[in-house]
């Protein structure tokens, strides 16, 4: 055999043994994004044997964090839970090539980037489906109470405008509701994240005790009917998961339950899988379409202090 055949033969086996202890041993690496006001932060110690999880705080700098996260070779992220925080981070995504699978992401924007995927069905699946549930309900007005906070996400249902009267309010405290005039609204639809709903609930009923509330999939958390108490009788959610436990910590379970099934040596090989396999997620099988994961859609009210079940789309 020529020396020049065995140094081929030996970069070959090289170039195996690298991809080999790349795959067992650098592709455990997953970096994970929480926030400490969701209910990511108590997964922040999640032990998963099969991974190695690098936690940071969405209130890291980004390239700071991204950058720790690449230096351990990690190729997918999961979080973070917002669509406001995941605009901040996109651009760093791009740049360390990366990509990210998030439990309860859903701005449209965001998702249609392709660094991001979500276990939660994005704004415009989700409007969608609110528009077909408004047509039925025979609302015509509605206040739609945004999050400046998490404007990425809570932004985009203003395109309910479309096809209804918007009056719209950023909720920043209760002054933001002041001066809102609720004569003639029909229904008030809420963007924020649980504990601000839970307020913004009682404001607006202090205001209109028999409007009608709707809360987005940002709002499904104990708290709202924890601090909303008996404000939240009565008010209608909807939300594309089974309420059981704590459905965002559920939805990021699923996400590492993914990671912990199968390998992913380069990003592009992840969004393969993601657009072309069928997901079990608490129970039911999910898919990609698109931008978009496809999974029911469930229509909750808040009756005695808990979230019963009254309708069901599915595709």
């Amino acid at each position: 055999m020529s020396k020049e055949i065995r140094l081929i033969l030996l970069l070959i086996i090289l170039m195996v043994l690298t991809t080999w202890l790349w795959y067992e041993y650098g592709s455990r690496y997953v970096g994970y994004l929480y926030d400490l006001n969701t209910q990511s932060r108590e997964l922040i110690d999640a032990e998963i044997p099969s991974l190695k999880i690098i936690a940071e705080s969405v209130e890291t700098d980004p390239p700071k964090a991204l950058a720790r996260f690449a230096r351990k070779g990690v190729k997918v992220i999961v979080g973070p839970p917002t669509s406001g925080k995941a605009s901040l981070f996109l651009p760093y995504l791009k740049k360390f090539n990366m990509v990210a699978i998030s439990g309860t992401i859903s701005s449209s924007r965001v998702l249609q980037s392709g660094y991001v995927f979500s276990m939660t069905p994005s704004n415009d699946y989700m409007i969608s489906m609110i528009e077909r549930f408004l047509e039925q309900l025979g609302v015509k007005n509605l206040l739609i109470v945004l999050d400046p906070l998490n404007a990425e996400y809570s932004e985009e249902y203003l395109a309910l405008g479309k096809k209804f009267a918007v009056k719209s309010v950023r909720y920043y405290n209760e002054k933001s509701l002041a001066k809102v005039d609720l004569e003639g609204v029909d229904m008030a639809i809420l963007t924020l994240n649980s504990r601000d709903a839970a307020q913004v609930s009682k404001l607006l009923r202090l205001k209109k005790p028999d409007i009608k509330l709707l809360g987005t999939d940002s709002t499904v958390n104990n708290d709202l009917i924890n601090f909303g108490g008996s404000s939240v009788e009565g008010m209608l959610v909807i939300y594309p998961h089974k309420i059981e436990q704590e459905p965002e910590q559920e939805l990021i379970e699923d996400c590492f339950r993914i990671l912990e099934n199968h390998r992913f040596l380069v990003p592009e090989q992840f969004r393969r899988f993601i657009q072309s396999h069928v997901i079990s997620s608490r129970g039911y099988n999910v898919y990609f379409s698109g931008n978009s994961v496809v999974r029911p859609i469930y229509l909750y009210v808040v009756r005695n202090g808990r979230f019963e079940v009254v309708g069901t789309w599915r595709e």
